[in-house]
């Protein structure tokens, strides 16, 4: 009966001491995640802005308003698909940089946070490093 109190209490304690988490760690993780979508819809943003910018700049060249002609042209096709890719790249670029950046910010906290035993040769012998 003793031993299988002793060994329940260990068992309880082992998996109380596994489920720790660190809040702050947890709250960082969610940050990360988060600036990730914003710098990859940064970067869709971007990349569909600059290609319908230049092709309403292409049809907006190749559809020039004709006078002399009755033919519809695509002149407002060309200048609608370049406003919103002028949109696509005004809104995108911002939001690529700001979630690249504070992306990159918080990865580094997250390293600063997490345990690690780190093994370096020291010129005179070995050193032990910490990390919390």
């Amino acid at each position: 009966m003793k031993l299988l109190t002793t060994v329940g209490l260990v068992v309880l304690v082992t998996i109380r001491c596994m489920a720790q988490e660190n809040a702050e760690k947890m709250r960082i993780e969610q940050q990360v995640e988060k600036y990730h979508k914003i710098k990859t819809t940064g970067t869709t943003l971007t990349l569909l802005g600059g290609v319908l910018f230049i092709a309403g700049v292409v049809t907006t060249s190749n559809n020039q308003p004709d006078f002399w002609s009755d033919q519809p042209g695509n002149y407002a096709a060309g200048m609608g698909m370049m406003v919103l890719g002028g949109a696509g790249l005004g809104s995108g670029i911002p939001l690529w940089t700001v979630g690249a950046h504070h992306g990159r910010k918080y990865r580094n906290q997250l390293e600063g946070i997490s345990v690690r035993v780190r093994m370096n040769r020291q010129s005179k012998g070995i050193g032990l490093i910490w990390r919390f």
